[in-house]
């Protein structure tokens, strides 16, 4: 495949996002040519939004495009093909250039899919510059937290693994609750792939969803006045609950 003028992919980075597409589809490559300007022009972000403005950072609706693309991507095609085709022509840094494609990045991927993720998210998480990867990408507020928090738990896991090691079912529960994680969040943790995966996919699917075998209204009954003691004793029954698990 050739490219049609020399400003193709300085017009729309999202065709190179495109052609990966294609070239996963029907299995072909792009001509040296072509793949030389690809990589020079990207290589030489940020690019000029016209000939009378001066270089902008983030090109309007280029992150739009992209993201748009690779949705389209993930509904319908291997994102994780799409990816390897993308680093293998050397043009990575169109979508963030501090990610490191190995198996464990494309297990990833591919997990991030099973898990019906946020796959933009899952791309950026590594950023050295996360404000400027967000701004590039039109990374709203909640996504920028979710980012936030999973680099902040990320660290907190791997500083305090003695700890972790012998945390229960209803440790772990505590752990992710109390701190308000959101579900996307511990999703990019599970895809990780670390020592902790296993326990947080656990919470994911079934943890969070396991209550106390008594309500507000049975521990009335039994004499309970409404309040934080009430909530408390709600929170330690549905532990022991969660916690049954282990036993089992």
């Amino acid at each position: 495949m050739n490219l049609l003028h020399s400003n193709s992919i300085s017009d729309d980075p999202s065709r190179l996002i495109r052609c990966a597409k294609y070239a996963s589809r029907l299995d072909f490559n792009i001509s040296n040519n072509s793949l030389k300007q690809s990589q020079e022009t990207v290589r030489q972000w940020p690019w000029k939004s016209s000939e009378t403005h001066q270089k902008m950072i983030y090109p309007p609706a280029l992150g739009i495009r992209i993201r748009m693309e690779l949705a389209e991507i993930c509904k319908h095609d291997n994102l994780t093909n799409v990816i390897s085709i993308i680093h293998k022509w050397e043009i990575i840094s169109i979508l963030n250039e501090y990610i490191k494609v190995d198996n464990r990045f494309l297990r990833g991927l591919n997990w991030i899919k099973k898990l019906k993720g946020n796959h933009m998210l899952y791309l950026l998480k590594d950023s050295e510059d996360l404000e400027k990867a967000c701004q590039r990408f039109l990374v709203n507020n909640s996504e920028i937290k979710i980012l936030e928090d999973y680099l902040n738990i990320k660290k907190i896991l791997n500083t305090n693994q003695k700890n972790f090691n012998h945390f229960s079912p209803s440790s772990w529960t505590e752990f992710i609750e109390d701190r308000n994680l959101n579900d996307e969040t511990v999703k990019l943790l599970i895809c990780d792939g670390g020592p902790y995966w296993r326990n947080l996919f656990k919470w994911l699917f079934i943890y969070k969803f396991i209550k106390s075998k008594k309500d507000g209204e049975t521990l009335k009954k039994e004499g309970w006045e409404p309040g934080k003691e009430m909530g408390k004793e709600i929170k330690r029954l549905r532990y022991l609950e969660i916690d049954k698990l282990n036993r089992n």
